[in-house]
């Protein structure tokens, strides 16, 4: 018969005995032997023997674990405090509960002030299952180098790389300066593009040196007067029929 288990074992206090095994202590008397008159002697013998078992079948699928550091002043009893592996300089462990009694139950997410590498995806955060399965990449090929140097016939022939130790893996990359917190590298401060405003500046000097020129070259040729000829009438007449030609031609070509 099997007991729910509705607590937790990492909630503090005694946990709950699994299997456990009773013995009693009996009292046994025989009256079947006599002393050396003939009289009936009873002896008191105590003997210990297996009586029966009692046990609480816990379904472990029901129990999570808490890999993630306790809050400041917390007294929580938890033996799994602390044993994520999400990299605590820009990353922090938030627990993930109905997972079950099984490792990895934690997402590692971007600290204030960092953000996730991948911008567009939706998941904005490090699972920690395949963290946990990189890490022990990593402890196997740190065991299997230690094996080919002390014990080289327990080291493994080919072993598996891990993304763990690679730098900047499963980590957070850090926001532009002036933002607090962001989901981007966008900057949050004005940046001045440098470039196009001294473009502009060498064009304005290059206006004011020649103001001096222009302002000279007014002063001396400002006296002069500019003879306009008088133009006969037929020269008149010609160009008004030329101008009246050629509108005739451009009205006939825009219909």
């Amino acid at each position: 018969m099997q007991y729910p288990f509705k607590g937790n074992l990492l909630s503090g206090g005694k946990p709950p005995i699994v299997r456990r095994i009773i013995k009693l202590q009996m009292l046994m008397i025989e009256n079947d032997e006599k002393d050396e008159v003939g009289n009936l002697k009873a002896s008191h013998e105590y003997s210990d023997f297996l009586l029966g078992t009692s046990g609480i079948d816990i379904d472990l699928r029901r129990v999570d674990i808490d890999q993630c550091p306790l809050p400041p002043g917390s007294n929580q009893l938890n033996i799994f405090a602390a044993s994520d592996k999400c990299k605590k300089r820009t990353t922090k462990c938030v627990a993930i509960p109905g997972l079950g009694f099984r490792r990895g139950s934690y997402r590692c997410v971007c600290k204030r002030g960092f953000y996730y590498p991948d911008t567009k995806s939706t998941k904005r955060y490090y699972n920690g299952t395949v963290i946990e399965e990189e890490y022990e990449k990593l402890m196997m090929k740190i065991s299997n180098v230690f094996a080919s140097n002390r014990l080289p016939h327990l080291a493994t022939r080919h072993g598996e790389e891990s993304q763990y130790a690679v730098e900047d893996s499963f980590e957070c990359l850090p926001c532009a300066e002036g933002c607090e917190s962001c989901v981007d590298g966008s900057p949050c401060v004005v940046s001045l593009n440098w470039l196009m405003r001294t473009a502009i500046l060498i064009l304005e000097c290059c206006v004011i040196a020649c103001l001096p020129a222009v302002a000279l070259f007014t002063w001396k040729y400002g006296n002069v007067k500019i003879e306009i000829r008088e133009l006969s009438v037929a020269t008149l007449v010609l160009i008004r029929r030329n101008f009246a030609k050629f509108s005739g031609d451009l009205k006939t070509l825009c219909e």
